[in-house]
């Protein structure tokens, strides 16, 4: 009888685990930039200490979704939206470069422009995007340059990846660049000012997960 009980177990913490996939991306329905994800499963054969096989052991990760979301204008100065698939913000973190679609900015006290969530932005000139303290009128026109006081200053760098897939999900909004994603290369792109992407998420369709998931955990 107890033979029965662990692949139940396996098959309840693995809807466990979608349920909580199809969750987060619901509550980020509305989350500008925000990619959705798919629960994924991957089968790997473990080491013993001596180095001989176990048997597999299932691994439960996530795997971002990269559609565009629909963009929609907002008409605030520091919004700006990519309109093309492949390219994205660069941010500046503590644990270096991050990447996003969420482009939704503002500015700090001090002048730097920064994300939602105070995150630096980076320029194409590698620094982060100041203004001067006391200016009157900032807009980002469509190559992404800062113009501040109607006068030209940094503009804001805009990468794409050989291999986007590569990319993984830090948080929310934001992607980290792994090896196999390549370097970040730069590109003229044409941005969207006074705009904002959306989530891709499907609320229809997160719904329906949702809903598939829990009759699937129950039984």
């Amino acid at each position: 009888m107890a033979s029965g009980i662990w692949p139940a177990a396996a098959g309840a913490t693995a809807r466990m685990h979608s349920l909580d996939v199809s969750t987060t991306n619901l509550v980020n329905a509305a989350t500008p930039g925000y990619r959705s994800e798919t629960a994924v499963f991957r089968e790997v054969l473990a080491k013993t200490a001596s180095g001989g096989p176990t048997p597999s052991v299932v691994v439960r990760t996530t795997a971002p979704d990269m559609a565009m979301g629909q963009i929609v204008n907002t008409g605030n100065n520091l919004d700006v939206a990519i309109p093309d698939k492949e390219g994205f913000f660069t941010l500046q973190t503590p644990d270096g470069p991050r990447y996003t679609r969420g482009g939704n900015f503002k500015l700090a006290g001090d002048g730097r422009l920064v994300s939602a969530d105070g995150v630096p932005v980076l320029g194409t000139d590698g620094r982060l995007v100041n203004v001067p303290p006391g200016s009157q009128e900032v807009t980002i026109d469509r190559s992404g340059a800062i113009i501040v006081n109607g006068e030209r200053q940094q503009t804001l760098a805009v990468v794409r990846f050989p291999n986007p897939d590569g990319l993984e999900k830090v948080g929310s909004v934001l992607l980290k660049a792994r090896p196999e994603a390549g370097r970040p290369e730069s590109y003229d792109a044409t941005v969207e000012p006074g705009a904002l992407e959306l989530s891709n998420e499907d609320t229809a369709s997160g719904m329906a997960d949702e809903v598939t998931n829990s009759r699937e955990f129950e039984m």
